[in-house]
C-alpha cells in the first residue's frame, strides 16, 4: 500500500478551495459591515417614540440652504429665566469664550396637550431621572444642537415651508430614543387643527 507523495502543494492563490473560502469570507464581511451601517440608523427608529416639536423662525439669511431647510426650536437657545437652567450650564453661559468646547445639555420635555407638542422645561448638565428629554450640545454661541436642525425638502417646496415657519405653522416629527438622542422623521405644515404633509 503506497501513498502518492507526488501531489503538488499549491500556493493559496492557486488552490480553488482556498480561493472559494476567501471569496465567501469577503462576502460575509461586507454583509456584516452593511448590516451594521443600516442597523445604526434603524435602531433609533425601532427603540424610539415619535414626538412633535414646534419649529420657530431662525436667521432668515440661513433659513434655506439648497434643498435643506434650517429648523429652530424654542429650546435651541438657553432661556432668559435662569431658574430653568442648572448651575453648570449657567456658568458655561456666562463664559463667552469662542474657543470653549461644547458641553452636553439635557432638555427635560413636557407634553403640551393643547398644542399636541413637547416643550423644553429645564436645561440640565445631567440626564433627568424620569420623563422624556433631549440630549444636545451647547456651543460657545449659547446655541444647542440636537442633530434635528435641518430637513431635506422636495424641489420647489422650500418657499411653502419657509412661509409656514414664519407663521409658526410648522411642526417637526422626531424619533426620540430613551437616551435622549433624536432623529428627524418629517415635518408637517399645520392647517388650522389638521396636519398637512
Amino acid at each position: 500500500m503506497s501513498t502518492d507523495t507526488n501531489t503538488p502543494i499549491l500556493p493559496p492563490w492557486k488552490d480553488p478551495a482556498k480561493i472559494g473560502l476567501a471569496i465567501f469570507t469577503a462576502f460575509v464581511f461586507q454583509l456584516v459591515i452593511l448590516s451594521g451601517l443600516s442597523g445604526k440608523g434603524l435602531v433609533p427608529r425601532i427603540t424610539s417614540d415619535r414626538v412633535r416639536f414646534e419649529v420657530i423662525p431662525v436667521d432668515p439669511r440661513d433659513m434655506m440652504r439648497g434643498d435643506y431647510i434650517t429648523l429652530g426650536y424654542e429650546f435651541s437657545r438657553l432661556p432668559e429665566d435662569v431658574t430653568l437652567i442648572d448651575e453648570r450650564i449657567k456658568s458655561y453661559k456666562t463664559k463667552t469664550n469662542f474657543n470653549q468646547k461644547s458641553i452636553d445639555v439635557y432638555v427635560t420635555l413636557k407634553f403640551n396637550l393643547k398644542e399636541d407638542i413637547y416643550k423644553g422645561v429645564f436645561f440640565g448638565s445631567t440626564p433627568p431621572t424620569k420623563g422624556r428629554y433631549l440630549r444636545g450640545k451647547l456651543n460657545s454661541s449659547n446655541r444647542i444642537e440636537f442633530g434635528i436642525e435641518s430637513f431635506y425638502l422636495q424641489e420647489g417646496k422650500g418657499l411653502i415651508y419657509e412661509q409656514a415657519i414664519r407663521e409658526k405653522k410648522l411642526v417637526a416629527e422626531v424619533y426620540l430614543a430613551p437616551d435622549g438622542s433624536a432623529q428627524m422623521k418629517q415635518v408637517h405644515i399645520l392647517d388650522n387643527t389638521k396636519v398637512k404633509d
